[in-house]
């Protein structure tokens, strides 16, 4: 297994049912904020892993036995008790998926680093942290922004089409949304 905890339905009980939304969740931050809901995927490194020497050239090293966990961030997770809809789960569930597919994108690329020294694949792998992380806070704002929060059904419908179709190919070619970045699938 290589991503843990998605790919993964959400329920409505796994959101802090609030009366009102919180001070300042209009304005954002990393994560998606809208009035009504807020989800806060995080993406966690792997915490048992192992550091081999590469088959094909021995003088590098690479990781091996490895996960990536994909979890909710229970404090800045929520939802205003009398919005909660399938429309609007639905596209917190878009969110979820984003998160799900730039972890395992994030795996693959962990699997493909090599380095000389295990000190530098651990510097690479905490620099692929900060850009896949980058590329989550991009997607997620994109996916905001293009949806309206949702409330635009032909785009939601549009982003949910893309990321079925990424789910059921089983890669992310995140390249699609970002020309000038290479395709790591």
């Amino acid at each position: 297994m290589s991503v843990v905890g998605w790919p993964s339905k959400l329920r409505w009980d796994q959101f802090k049912p609030l009366d009102a939304p919180p001070a300042g969740a209009s304005i954002g931050g990393w994560t998606h904020a809208d009035p009504d809901a807020s989800i806060h995927p995080l993406l966690a490194p792997p915490q048992v892993f192992s550091i081999v020497p590469d088959a094909k050239h021995k003088t590098q090293r690479r990781f091996v036995n490895f996960n990536i966990t994909v979890k909710l961030d229970s404090l800045d997770t929520w939802v205003v008790k009398d919005k909660q809809s399938d429309k609007l789960l639905k596209h917190e569930q878009g969110h979820w998926d984003i998160a799900g597919l730039v972890g395992r994108e994030w795996h693959r690329r962990l699997e493909w680093l090599r380095a000389e020294t295990d000190d530098g694949l651990m510097k690479l792998a905490r620099d692929t942290k900060q850009y896949f992380q980058s590329k989550l806070d991009s997607l997620t704002g994109q996916y905001d922004d293009e949806t309206k929060n949702g409330s635009e059904d032909h785009k939601q419908l549009e982003w949910n089409s893309t990321i079925g179709s990424f789910i059921g190919k089983h890669f992310l070619c995140v390249a699609l949304w970002f020309a000038d970045e290479p395709a790591f699938s």
